[in-house]
């Protein structure tokens, strides 16, 4: 995992940004997931599918963060589950990704029903209730996995499972499901206020981060920039490379670091600074590619990368085996 990826998955674990993230995404930003209604679940997901051979086979997958949502009217029952899945970059098979985790879930959840059937030795009604061990009446908990794209480009990847598969008749596309992935992205929004926490103005600075001046002016001027949290500008300071100089407290001003930075004529390390960041990012991506066992030449055409960094990413492996 690399460094961006590890804390933006941090900051996201905090459920007022965690709600935030999901009003905005499912309910247009108003505030009907509340931070305490939320509990952290256990992100791996597993199930237990036929192999050809007819024997089951475990697959477990782990998902970047899960947590139950508590309804208050539904009286301590979960009224859903809820995901977040950050992304650093474009994936370009991201529906499937989603699509896979959530019906995992669900494959749990039948299992968990079945089990629970089993052992309160509740009888089944009729015999297609005892064969399935699901009864009639059972139902499932909704999941929702929301993707938040923290990148500076337009995300170009499909939204829909829909849009992943290959042309056929449309008697036959009838019956394929969307699967639509409610995406975040920082250059589709709209209105920024509709975010009611710090991370509205995380996802304003990546949108602008293009242009130095414009970003510039909007920390100085915007004075909700004088109270951002220490993990906030962390990340601002990674995914941008601002290199803002970032005190050992909760509460960070940015607009005054910024101003600092600016005064001491720093400004201009930026670009170098992201260049670091990016190249830590590619040599992430190469270490990857490397675990899963691709192609030297197929690495240097998808990464750019040289022998050199490739060789230099083997012993990084290595050192933290």
């Amino acid at each position: 995992m690399g460094k961006i990826d590890a804390i933006t998955k941090e900051y996201l674990k905090r459920n007022d940004i965690f709600a935030d993230v999901i009003n905005y995404a499912v309910y247009g930003g108003e505030q009907v997931v509340q931070p305490d209604e939320l509990i952290d679940q256990d992100p791996a997901e597993l199930t237990l599918p036929y192999g050809d051979d007819g024997n089951v086979i475990a697959v477990q997958k782990f998902r970047d963060l899960l947590k139950g949502y508590i309804a208050k009217e539904y009286r301590g029952r979960i009224y859903a589950i809820l995901g977040v899945e950050s992304q650093a970059h474009i994936h370009y098979a991201m529906p499937v990704k989603v699509m896979l985790y959530d019906i995992m879930n669900y494959a749990a959840q039948i299992s968990a029903i079945r089990k629970k059937h089993r052992n309160d030795r509740e009888e089944a009604e009729t015999s297609e209730e005892f064969l399935s061990g699901f009864h009639k009446e059972d139902r499932l908990v909704p999941v929702i996995t929301v993707t938040i794209y923290w990148g500076e480009k337009d995300w170009d990847g499909p939204r829909t499972l829909e849009e992943m598969i290959a042309p056929v008749d449309e008697k036959m596309r009838r019956f394929i499901p969307k699967y639509e992935l409610p995406l975040i992205t920082p250059k589709e929004i709209k209105d920024y206020k509709m975010f009611h926490t710090e991370i509205g103005r995380v996802m304003e600075m990546i949108r602008v981060s293009e242009n130095e001046q414009v970003m510039g002016k909007l920390m100085v001027s915007n004075p909700l920039f004088e109270k951002m949290s220490r993990d906030a500008a962390v990340i601002c300071n990674e995914l941008l490379g601002l290199e803002l100089k970032i005190e050992d407290k909760e509460v960070v001003n940015m607009s005054k670091a910024w101003e600092e930075q600016r005064a001491e004529g720093r400004a201009e390390g930026r670009a170098e600074g992201r260049t670091e960041g990016r190249t830590e990012e590619r040599m992430a991506n190469i270490r990857n590619m490397l675990a899963d066992h691709v192609p030297h030449d197929k690495i240097k055409q998808y990464t750019h990368a040289t022998d050199a960094e490739i060789a230099e990413a083997k012993e990084d492996m290595l050192v933290k085996k």
